[in-house]
């Protein structure tokens, strides 16, 4: 157990020089210990001036000694299982060889498992997802390949011979989905939530399968509180002019969220969730969904959007992306808002009219926005694009105001949302290969 530069070793149950070099390995994060012989870690640990409390030496040794206390006391102890080690060894040697038994005159040979299901991973992550990609693969024989790019840049060739591919959302229209049957593919696997990016109509009439994932609700959740919290409070002014030595306070006074009405469309696993931790602010909040949550509706009123846009401080969204919700917040939206109303959007771009959203924004009506979603984000998530120019002129504009937040859609990156969606992405397409609906089926 490590604190700071100073490190806890407990020897007390060491039986052989292994077990004392494996324990020492673990806490000084040695290369290498088997065969290391014990003169070498004495230098090493003198070299590293290291502070431990050894329990099994004497008394003297005992607690936190001073450096050459517990050299001594190390040597006892060291000494003490060399010489267990030994005589263990000795006993082994002495004793009488059991008699080999006899080999079966052909043994066979554990047959190969078969695979189970093949997936290409389109937009692979090398440094989070796919450590995690390659342990689920191999302890369920799946057998994977992957590319960093999209399918639009990189080719659906890559994924000829595979049963299904995983993708971030892109562009999977009705020529995608045909290009990719033609090389064979048959299952989808999203690497997200949303599943707006996928012609499902022509999946269908292909008689492809698709399945999204999920993951759990809390961290998007709380990153939207923070978007809100940021707005309210003009966060990006105060650093920004702080970092200038700006440290004035003309223009960054700010708003409390305990005061606020906060208006949250969308009820389900992620917007119930925004809604029970709102709770504890004690804000009042307000509610929209077409499908009633019980749980939501101990913290918050449910009401029509209408009302919701007239009384709301915060507007927070957290919907699925629909033909019918289609840009749910256009110009008559906007219109119907309180003026200086915060938006707040980390559920999908579509949900916004990008150019109403700017001229509510330049107007006043908006006085802040967070957007970790863009109507228009193909080629562009994750990407480092850095240095380059960039043909989204609704991003650029956006960009541009001060008091608008972007983040590059990134309201779910956790450790353990991580986890979540990778493992998701293969457990969907090896559930339809054996016959089952996935966790998390679409199509």
């Amino acid at each position: 157990m490590e604190y700071g530069k100073d490190y806890l070793v407990d020897i007390s149950y060491v039986r052989s020089r292994e077990e004392l070099h494996h324990l020492l390995k673990k806490a000084l994060d040695l290369p290498d210990y088997y065969g290391m012989n014990l003169d070498a870690l004495y230098d090493l640990l003198s070299e590293y001036h290291a502070m431990l409390t050894v329990t099994g030496a004497d008394e003297a040794a005992a607690g936190a000694p001073e450096l050459a206390d517990y050299l001594e006391a190390l040597d006892r102890v060291c000494l003490d299982a060399e010489m267990h080690y030994e005589i263990e060894a000795s006993k082994e040697e002495d004793a009488p060889e059991e008699p080999e038994a006899e080999a079966p005159a052909e043994e066979a040979e554990e047959a190969p498992k078969s695979e189970r299901v093949s997936v290409f991973f389109y937009c692979m992550r090398p440094y989070d997802m796919l450590p995690i990609a390659e342990r689920y693969a191999a302890e369920h024989n799946i057998r994977i390949g992957w590319t960093t790019g999209y399918p639009a840049t990189d080719g659906v060739d890559l994924a000829t011979g595979y049963d299904a591919v995983c993708v971030t959302p892109s562009d999977m229209g009705a020529e995608m989905l045909q290009a990719f049957a033609d090389r064979g593919v048959k299952y989808i696997s999203c690497n997200s939530i949303g599943y707006d990016h996928v012609d499902l109509e022509m999946a269908k009439e292909l008689g492809m399968r698709v399945s999204n994932v999920a993951y759990p609700p809390s961290g998007v959740a709380n990153y939207a509180i923070m978007l809100m919290m940021m707005c309210q409070r003009r966060i990006m002014q105060i650093m920004g002019r702080a970092g200038v030595q700006d440290f004035s306070l003309e223009g960054k006074i700010g708003k409390d969220l305990s005061f606020s009405t906060v208006g949250v469309i969308g009820t389900g696993k992620i917007g119930g969730t925004v809604i029970r931790h709102l709770s504890g602010f004690g804000c009042r909040i307000l509610c929209y969904d077409p499908y009633r949550n019980e749980e939501a509706a101990q913290y918050a009123e449910y009401t029509d959007l209408d009302t919701l846009f007239a009384e709301s401080d915060i507007i927070t969204l957290h919907t699925n992306a629909t033909e019918e919700n289609h840009h749910l917040l256009d110009a008559a939206a906007f219109a119907k808002m309180k003026k200086g109303v915060v938006i707040i959007n980390t559920a999908r771009g579509k949900l916004i009219d990008t150019d109403a959203l700017i001229d509510a924004v330049e107007s006043g009506k908006v006085g802040a926005a967070a957007l970790d979603v863009l109507e228009v984000e193909d080629g562009l998530y994750y990407a480092n694009l850095e240095g380059k120019a960039i043909a989204n002129r609704g991003m650029a504009v956006l960009r541009s105001f001060p008091n608008v937040i972007m983040s590059p859609h990134t309201a779910f990156y956790t450790e353990e949302a991580v986890r979540y969606m990778t493992e998701g992405c293969l457990a969907g397409p090896l559930a339809f290969a054996e016959g089952r609906d996935a966790e998390h089926t679409v199509l």
